[in-house]
């Protein structure tokens, strides 16, 4: 079986909006759109893609999503993928997690790791919630 080669061209972080944000762990939940390239010669045995996360450069990486090929018309050969991701930090401060993407052949057999990139994912700090049960007391001498 031939070498799987993958550029990992470019992370597109789409950094929508925080959906949520958890007081007690520092949590943000964010949208991501990851996008790379793959040897046209090698699509026709191909089942798809896993990407992987860390949390330092080098791993060891956990799967985040795998990515099922679809038929395309060539001469396609970038393909993108978005997940849903869960950041958990200290407030205020700047979690960093790298990432990589292999290709998964019909047998099941993945190929080595892609080049490895990286993001920083601010957790805002947390606003406080608005005061409530405001009352005014007038007293007279």
């Amino acid at each position: 079986m031939k070498k799987v080669f993958i550029g990992f061209v470019m992370l597109a972080v789409l950094l929508l909006f925080p959906v949520y944000t958890n007081a007690a762990s520092g949590a943000v939940a964010q949208t991501m759109t990851f996008s790379w390239e793959q040897v046209e010669a090698e699509l026709y045995d191909l089942a798809g893609w896993v990407l992987y996360s860390a949390d330092a450069a080098g791993g060891p990486y956990t799967k985040v999503i795998e990515v099922p090929f679809t038929a395309v018309v060539p001469p396609v050969t970038t393909f993108e993928a978005s997940a849903p991701f869960n950041i958990t930090g200290t407030t205020g401060t700047t979690v960093n997690k790298y990432f990589v993407v292999t290709a998964k052949n019909k047998d099941g057999v993945e190929s080595e790791y892609s080049n490895e990139v990286n993001h920083g994912f601010v957790i805002p700090s947390l606003i406080p919630s608005k005061p409530f049960n405001l009352i005014i007391k007038i007293t007279t001498n």
